[in-house]
Formats: C-alpha cells, sequence, structure tokens
C-alpha cells in the first residue's frame, strides 16, 4: 500500500471514530467501523461502502467525509463516484438510508446528508444545483481526478438532502465544534 493512501487513511480513522463516539453517546445507539478487507472486497465490486454501520439498526449506515480544504475555500466537495458507489453498495446489502457526515473545518461544523437510495436522490439535487446556480460546479478534481461537485457551504445546508438539524441540536453542533477544532486541527 502506497504510503500516501495508508496515511490518508489513518488520518481518516480519527474523524470517523469522534462520529461513531458521537453518535453512540447522542442516540444511546451501539455503532462499529467497516473493516478494511471488507471495504477492499467491495471497491473490487464497484461499491464503495460506508464507514461506520449502526448495529442497532441495520440498515442505517454512514460516510463520514473530512473536509479540510473547507477551511480556504467555504466549499463542501460531493465526490460523483462516490456517491455512486455507496449507492451500489446500500443495495447490495437491504440498506434504506446512508448518510453523509461532512466534517468541515470551515466552521468546525457537521454537515449531514442523507444519500437518498430509492427515488430522490442528492446527486440530482447538486446537478441541479450546478444548473442554476452560479456559485456550484462540477469540476475534476480530488484524488482520483473524478468528477466532484463543489458546492458552498451555506447553500449545501440549505438543500434539501441535507438533514443536520433533524439529527444535530445548535447547542451540539457548538460542542462538537470544540471537539473537532482541537482534535482536528488540520488546515
Amino acid at each position: 500500500m502506497k504510503k500516501r493512501v495508508k496515511k490518508m487513511m489513518e488520518e481518516s480513522i480519527i474523524g470517523e471514530k469522534l462520529i461513531m463516539d458521537f453518535f453512540s453517546i447522542k442516540f444511546n445507539m451501539e455503532f462499529h467501523l467497516m473493516d478494511w478487507e471488507s471495504q477492499k472486497v467491495a471497491r473490487r465490486l464497484g461499491q464503495h461502502p460506508p464507514d461506520i454501520l449502526c448495529v442497532n439498526r441495520p440498515h442505517v449506515a454512514f460516510e463520514v467525509k473530512e473536509d479540510i480544504r473547507s477551511a480556504q475555500t467555504g466549499n463542501l466537495a460531493f465526490e460523483a463516484q462516490c456517491l455512486l458507489g455507496l449507492r451500489a453498495w446500500g443495495r447490495a446489502h437491504d440498506m434504506t438510508h446512508i448518510y453523509l457526515v461532512y466534517i468541515n473545518h470551515y466552521d468546525n461544523r457537521l454537515d449531514i446528508f442523507e444519500l437518498g437510495l430509492f427515488g430522490a436522490s442528492i446527486d440530482d439535487e447538486l446537478k441541479r444545483l450546478c444548473d442554476t446556480h452560479p456559485q456550484c460546479r462540477l469540476v475534476q478534481g480530488g484524488d482520483q481526478n473524478h468528477p466532484l461537485f463543489i458546492v458552498p457551504i451555506p447553500i449545501a445546508r440549505k438543500m434539501e438532502s441535507c438533514l443536520t438539524y433533524k439529527f444535530i441540536k445548535p447547542v451540539e453542533q457548538f460542542l462538537f465544534g470544540r471537539i473537532i477544532g482541537s482534535v482536528l486541527s488540520k488546515s
């Protein structure tokens, strides 16, 4: 495994564990991280397994994205291939809900989006935004130079698929933001 990829994987576990612990306390449920071997197998099948699974609700999963660049750009980047791969994994595993949990470094908050496995999907909403809003765009980039939907955080928070405040109260956002700021101080 390349050193760079291994380092990224190790760094991502910090944010994933923070989210998992936060959700465990907040929802009084058990969560666990998807193991690396299962992730490798799924990726060979063109799927993108989520990072966190809910033991109490086995048809619910969470993909954690730490958007470090958001501190400089004020945007969130949604990877088109990741969305497709998550949906493929979710359908293959009878999931009902997969959520994208963004840890942003813009204001150290969480932003939670519903992927949409059946019917309305975040992809469709992102495409509409890119077609209608001049600040939203589809670009090639990221680690694999794949298509990325770039959306300013204030616009992303108004998306129909954004369910942040259904999950997290403002005071919890504030407190979690303090933790993010002290633990994930990469900018």
